[in-house]
């Protein structure tokens, strides 16, 4: 399903700069929605998202549930009995936002834990402003992580 959305974006160079044509061939931004709806360019596709917004969350949901259980593999797979956890995730996540509250595990501050699970601890860290400064932020941060500071 994400393929489709990113021939919508497809007027978008690697800068963020809009193009008509790419190559000297006039870009093809149109896709198809997995209900046959078709769309052309980023206008179109955010109105058919916004009509279907639960199959938008849904597919989100299950591509970051299958690259979090390391699913390898073009669609990301997440198996038939996998799928009712699924659900309920996305529907516990929206019910959530819908009430003005913020999905378990999404933090607001740097450094706060996001809990997952499969007993691991994701920390969200912004980048530091040199690769060295960066990789020394990291190495401290692990040993927070593994000292149980985050738990």
């Amino acid at each position: 399903m994400f393929d489709p959305f990113g021939f919508a974006l497809e007027n978008f160079d690697a800068t963020g700069a809009w193009r008509t044509t790419d190559g000297g061939a006039p870009v093809d931004a149109s896709g198809t929605f997995s209900d046959g709806t078709r769309f052309n360019g980023p206008a179109e596709l955010r109105a058919g998202l916004v009509k279907s917004r639960h199959v938008y969350y849904a597919n989100v949901t299950q591509l970051l549930m299958a690259y979090a259980l390391n699913r390898k593999g073009k669609a990301g797979r997440v198996y038939d009995y996998e799928m009712p956890a699924l659900r309920k995730i996305v529907r516990d996540g929206i019910r959530t936002v819908e009430a003005g509250g913020r999905p378990r595990g999404v933090p607001l501050e740097p450094g706060e834990p996001i809990r997952t699970h499969c007993q691991d601890t994701v920390v969200k860290i912004p980048a530091a402003a040199t690769p060295e400064d960066d990789r020394a932020l990291l190495r401290h941060t692990g040993r927070r992580v593994v000292t149980g500071e985050y738990r």
